[in-house]
This record gives structure tokens, C-alpha cells and sequence, in this order.
């Protein structure tokens, strides 16, 4: 997150962040703390900025990052980093029995068919069909629950996609999260908890990035030094094809179903397929 004495910008992940915190770095005199953590206890007054994506570029582009071995997201799903801290533990010869111990015991997990199957659906960014067959498992019943960060173990994965998940967990009261993660059981509930639990003032749109946030930075009356915006370039792009070319009628339907909740919300529009 960003914080400054004005307002907090919280990070969704794949939505542009890193470049928004970049220009609120160069504009402002408020500061990061942690990366994509939620604001936990009182606000002070400060407004609440958010950032969304169209659902659809949204996973092309978790998926595009997990397949460049980079991200939360694959990290968790392919114990990529705990099969490299493992070997790094072995290598240094260490010879306590606990440390060793633990370090097998991650070296099977890492074995586990599981963590390979995951591995098998992250590859080559142009591979459309891998991106459907990827999509099609983090969407599924069976793969939801394998998902990290509290989501496969939630009532709410049996109403929301992942990315309505973190939507939630970042831009609703956290007292409230907490509990309402695991009692969430139909879409009108988690309607009913947005409206009465949310604490987004304001939202950049990653389709017009640049635009938003120069409107906000004038609202808040940073306008002094404020930076050219169109001579950035994007913070931690994914590299892959467009987005809409991933689709086809069945992939554009499930994610339509799953993400219900920020189409309805941000007016977003499934590709033409």
C-alpha cells in the first residue's frame, strides 16, 4: 500500500499498481508500506483509493506473470520458492537434524502431484489453449480449493472468482473480512456485506490509468511538479499476447459467471468471441 497523510492507496495485484505507486512516490510525500496488504485499523480520515481491471485482461495477466515464475499466486500453487530454499538449505551442508528435517520434508512436498500438475499449466505466454486449461482449473470446484490466502478454505469461493476475492479482502473493513470470508454462501450476502462494509472512496481503472490518476492527484491538489504521466512506462508489465485473443465462448462464460461481482459493478464487457 501507499500512505500518505491524505489518503491510502491500496494494491490490487494486476492492476497496474506498481506503476500507480510509482507516480504517488514521484508526487507526494507519503511512503509504501507492505505491498498488496489490507489497511488494518482506524483510516484517520484519509481516503481510500483503489484500482480495478477488466476481469477477463485480469487473469491473461496473473497467468502471463505466473508464467514468467513470477508472483504470489505460482509461487503458492508450484512451491516453486520453497523447492529453490531447499536446495539452498542443502547445498550449504547444514547438519542440524531440524533443518534438514524440514528441509526434505519441503522437498517432498514440492514432489507432490499437485504442485507438479500446476507447474504443467504455466508455460509458454502464447500458448492460448495452456491459458484455458490453467483458467479453467483456478475456476473450477476442485482447483478453488487449492487456491492460497484463505480463499480455498472460504465459504465465499463457492460464490466469487479469485480476483472478487481479493477485491473484497482489500477494500472491505477488515474486522469484518476476517469473519465474513467463511459465512459469505450466496451472491445477494456478498452484495449485501459490499454495501455495508466497504471503504473505497475512489478507483483508478487500469484502462485508463494515466487519466485517473491525474484527475486524482488534482483532487487532492497535487498538481506542482506533477510528473508526464504518458512518458512512464509501465511498472512490471506481463508480456503476452492481447488479452482478448485467449478467449473463446466457454473461457469468456466462465469468467463472466465468477466474476459477476466486478463486471456489475465496474460496467465491465466481456470480449467479442
Amino acid at each position: 500500500m501507499f500512505v500518505s497523510d491524505q489518503f491510502v492507496y491500496l494494491e490490487m495485484q494486476k492492476t497496474g499498481s506498481s506503476h500507480i505507486v510509482r507516480v504517488l512516490e514521484d508526487a507526494t510525500s507519503g511512503h509504501k508500506l507492505g505491498l498488496h496488504n489490507p489497511w488494518i485499523g482506524d483510516l484517520g480520515g484519509r481516503t481510500v483509493v483503489g484500482s480495478v481491471r477488466n476481469p477477463w485482461a485480469w487473469y491473461v495477466s496473473l497467468w502471463a506473470y505466473g508464467s514468467a515464475g513470477k508472483g504470489a499466486l505460482y509461487a503458492d500453487l508450484t512451491f516453486r520458492n520453497k523447492h529453490r530454499q531447499t536446495l539452498a538449505t542443502l547445498k550449504k551442508g547444514i547438519t542440524k537434524p531440524a533443518v534438514v528435517a524440514d528441509a526434505l520434508r519441503d522437498w517432498l512436498i514440492s514432489k507432490n502431484p499437485k504442485q507438479e500438475m500446476w507447474r504443467s499449466l504455466y508455460g509458454d505466454t502464447n500458448d492460448i489453449d495452456l491459458f484455458r486449461r490453467w483458467l479453467d482449473r483456478v475456476l473450477s470446484k476442485n482447483g478453488k480449493r487449492e487456491l492460497p490466502d484463505g480463499y480455498g478454505s472460504s465459504s465465499i469461493q463457492k460464490v466469487c472468482g479469485l480476483m472478487t476475492y481479493r477485491f473484497l479482502k482489500l477494500y472491505t473493513a477488515h474486522d469484518r473480512w476476517r469473519s465474513a470470508r467463511r459465512r459469505i454462501a450466496n451472491y445477494d450476502r456478498l452484495l449485501a456485506y459490499w454495501q455495508e462494509s466497504s471503504i473505497l472512496d475512489r478507483t483508478i481503472f487500469t484502462e485508463t490509468l494515466n487519466e485517473d490518476l491525474r484527475e486524482f492527484l488534482k483532487e487532492v491538489r497535487i498538481t506542482p511538479g506533477l510528473p508526464d504521466l504518458k512518458s512512464l512506462e509501465r511498472t512490471n508489465p506481463s508480456q503476452h499476447r492481447r488479452w482478448q485473443d485467449y478467449y473463446d465462448t466457454k473461457s469468456c462464460a466462465l469468467v463472466q459467471r465468477e466474476e459477476r461481482f466486478i463486471i456489475d459493478q465496474f460496467n465491465y464487457e466481456p470480449p467479442l468471441v
